[in-house]
């Protein structure tokens, strides 16, 4: 006999497995490995001037996640404009985003003994790269606002932050 209210039912059936299907793919694929990170081991100490270390990085294949910190150690502000923070993987450099809040700025200003946290994106143009993942700030200036010629004053050139291959496998 016949029972059209039973192909419906193993029809609903057969959705519900899907979607479960579906449902652990996404959640598998999220499942990145996040490798947190201490600051005492990875912290690049500008003498007088400033910090800059990660609390996590997570490598998800062509592009690599980071919470970025940087603290201001000068009695004055400082800027550092976001296209001068570039990100790299071995010898393939990247595109740096800034996710959040912070991703329209144009510029970072930090006050005096300040620490700003910001989460960033690597993005590669390729999988699978070996080598070091780095952060390089290029140029880091007085707040021209400060100043009575309104001229930033440059304090600090390519401060290179490294986090080596081993520690993000």
């Amino acid at each position: 006999m016949n029972n059209p209210g039973g192909a419906r039912v193993h029809l609903t059936v057969w959705m519900i497995k899907s979607v479960v299907v579906c449902l652990a793919i996404l959640f598998l694929s999220g499942c990145v490995r996040r490798t947190h990170l201490i600051r005492a081991e990875n912290e690049v100490y500008v003498e007088g001037l400033f910090s800059v270390w990660g609390t996590w990085v997570k490598d998800k294949g062509e592009k690599l996640d980071l919470k970025l910190n940087i603290e201001n150690s000068v009695p004055v502000p400082i800027v550092i404009r976001t296209r001068d923070i570039k990100c790299s993987k071995g010898e393939r450099w990247g595109d740096l985003y800034f996710l959040g809040r912070a991703r329209h700025s144009r510029r970072v200003v930090l006050h005096p003994r300040q620490r700003r946290t910001f989460v960033v994106a690597c993005r590669l143009a390729h999988r699978d790269i070996e080598g070091d993942f780095r952060i390089l700030v290029g140029h880091i200036f007085e707040d021209p606002m400060r100043r009575a010629d309104g001229v930033a004053e440059l304090l600090a050139t390519d401060i290179e932050w490294v986090v080596p291959e081993a520690m993000i496998r």
